[in-house]
């Protein structure tokens, strides 16, 4: 029985002092779980990227990053439709065998202004690159000319019905 009682009393206060312990811990731990609204942080998951160059990727997952952070200029919609994307105003020749295209207003990550000549260099840059997965849609591409800052002129090789199509590139 005295052992009983002895019991009693240890369980009991035991149970007081971890039940009246100081409520830091948990303050601490709301404080640092934010819900995903309110999050500043946004977690991805992905494979390790071998790199994060759009133009030479090759990783699936790592792409699907890469299009929530760089604009095409072009994209394709839900109802597979050709939408701007960096585009502003577009209008292709009569002949087919090229289109003009005027760009929006768009920043790179630093604050720069996406210009026509960047646009120029990406699709050279795709060109001279055997590794990269958008190399087939830029075949068709004969040359790229700026006008200005915002405007540029692509020229096709072939005619081809789906030549803007193939502008869907980062």
């Amino acid at each position: 029985m005295k052992k009983k009682k002895i019991l009693a009393i240890i369980l009991a206060s035991a149970l007081t002092f971890v039940g009246c312990s100081d409520n830091k811990e948990n303050e601490a731990n709301s404080d640092t779980e934010k819900s995903g609204i309110n999050s500043e942080y946004i977690n991805l998951t992905m494979v390790k990227p071998k790199t994060i160059n759009p133009i030479i990727n090759k990783d699936k997952s790592v792409g699907y990053i890469m299009n929530l952070i760089y604009d095409g200029l072009f994209t394709i919609d839900e109802n597979y439709n050709v939408v701007p994307q960096l585009v502003e105003e577009y209008g292709i020749s009569q002949d087919g065998m090229s289109i003009d295209i005027k760009l929006k207003n768009a920043k790179w990550h630093n604050g720069n202004n996406v210009t026509s000549q960047d646009v120029k260099y990406s699709i050279e840059l795709i060109q001279k690159s055997s590794e990269s997965p958008y190399k087939i849609l830029t075949d068709n591409i004969a040359s790229v000319s700026t006008i200005n800052n915002k405007e540029l002129t692509i020229k096709f090789k072939n005619k081809y019905a789906f030549s803007v199509d193939t502008l869907i590139f980062q």
